[in-house]
């Protein structure tokens, strides 16, 4: 038996009996997952470990869940593989008819094709998932599932998940992070909004410096160990800052690679979804891996870049990527530094290049921002007539006040066809 086994099932005979008689008395809650891969198990366990309040993850197919169906009641979520079949739906109409109202089943397999997709969901399926089965797939899945199934999934169904921003610098030292922090403050105090922000640079990020608090190790054993995360590890990894306000920020030694797992990334924004309005995340450029995790979650984009030839470059790459992760989401543009020095780029210049209008312009303030470092306050408090915190809020405003369009720059419609 593999190790993964060994962890997800019971660990003795006594354990074992127990929760087959769990099952067999009627319970309904929990999941059980009958899986052929290893990879597949892995994705399963990250992502439902914490989800659901008993997991059991069985090497086999659909032919073990149907001899599983035989002996106990189906639990509230069943996934099955059914890649040990030549003909899949016959293997689940079984399952779902022993289910009933009270069990969900998501379906996984190698056959990509629509109408065995279209035949399993007309037959009750929550959805049916081409391996390889990533982790957001899985998780949408999941979340389908337990909006549609029972008291608790009605409820969750209910809740309006909070925001999620997303801001990306297109180099460093353009102020994107600046930015990040103000943005987070401005929404919590001025708007009196319950914010979250994110630093996702977790040796070199500055959000505990902007707000001079201390930040906690528990963002790190939360990306480092995905199947641990949930609502206690979130709550009690970030720091509060104001009643309205939490970070999660690092500070981890430079002298050390700091080996996030990319799937713990899409955990630990699922689980802030469900926790105030607005989720701010301060994106790095390295590792790339970030940018495709957090950005197809998100609600807006924001880009910040400077006027010159290098920051019009990487800002076309950057809009590019977002366009195609999340093509919904509003992306908005920001122009920091402004006015500081001459750059050999006009906005006119910059804006024809790029095919996208510049939403704001932030000032260069050198005063305001040497006030606000030292105090450790942000900038609407430590420079509140700066011609830089008034740009600042505006944005927040735009942010707080109206909701993504999904409509971006005109893109032909090959483009996902053409290499870079």
């Amino acid at each position: 038996m593999n190790e993964l086994a060994k962890q997800v099932q019971p660990a003795s005979a006594a354990a074992a009996a127990k929760d087959a008689a769990g099952t067999a008395s009627g319970a309904t809650t929990g999941c059980v997952a009958f899986i052929v891969d290893e990879e597949t198990r892995k994705t399963v366990q990250a992502v439902c470990q914490s989800r659901q309040n008993r997991l059991v993850i069985r090497e086999g197919g659909s032919r073990d869940a149907l001899e599983y169906a035989t002996k106990y009641t189906l639990p509230g979520l069943l996934i099955v593989d059914v890649s040990d079949g030549e003909r899949p739906l016959d293997a689940l109409l079984p399952l779902l008819a022993a289910g009933g109202e009270s069990s969900r089943i998501i379906a996984v397999g190698t056959m990509n094709d629509v109408a065995l997709y279209r035949e399993m969901m007309d037959s009750g399926v929550v959805d049916y998932l081409v391996k390889p089965v990533t982790d957001r797939a899985l998780l949408a899945a999941v979340q389908q599932a337990e909006s549609g199934s029972g008291a608790k999934g009605s409820a969750a169904a209910g809740i309006e998940r909070s925001r999620l921003v997303a801001v990306v610098g297109t180099r460093g030292g353009v102020g994107a992070s600046t930015l990040a922090t103000n943005l987070a403050w401005l929404l919590a105090e001025q708007f009196k909004r319950k914010t979250t922000l994110v630093d996702l640079d977790l040796q070199f990020g500055t959000a505990s410096l902007a707000f001079d608090v201390e930040p906690s190790r528990g963002l790190r054993e939360a990306l480092e160990q995905p199947n641990r995360i949930d609502s206690l590890l979130v709550s009690s990894a970030g720091t509060k800052v104001t009643d309205r306000l939490s970070i999660l920020a690092a500070e981890e030694s430079h002298e050390e690679d700091v080996r996030a797992d990319p799937t713990a990334i899409t955990l630990l924004l699922d689980e802030l979804g469900r926790q105030g309005e607005f989720t701010i995340v301060d994106v790095p450029l390295h590792p790339a891996t970030y940018r495709t995790k957090v950005l197809p979650t998100t609600r807006d984009i924001i880009i910040v870049t400077d006027l010159s030839l290098a920051g019009l470059r990487d800002c076309i790459r950057l809009c590019s990527q977002a366009q195609q992760l999340s093509p919904s989401a509003r992306l908005i543009v920001v122009a920091s530094r402004v006015g500081s020095r001459a750059t050999g780029v006009s906005q006119r210049e910059f804006e024809k290049a790029l095919g996208h209008k510049i939403a704001h312009l932030l000032p260069e303030d050198a005063k305001a921002s040497s006030s606000s470092a030292v105090s450790g306050k942000p900038l609407a408090v430590a420079a509140k007539s700066s011609r830089l915190t008034t740009a600042l809020r505006h944005l927040a405003e735009q942010i707080n006040s109206t909701k993504p369009t999904g409509k971006g720059p005109a893109r032909s419609r090959f483009s996902w066809f053409s290499k870079e």
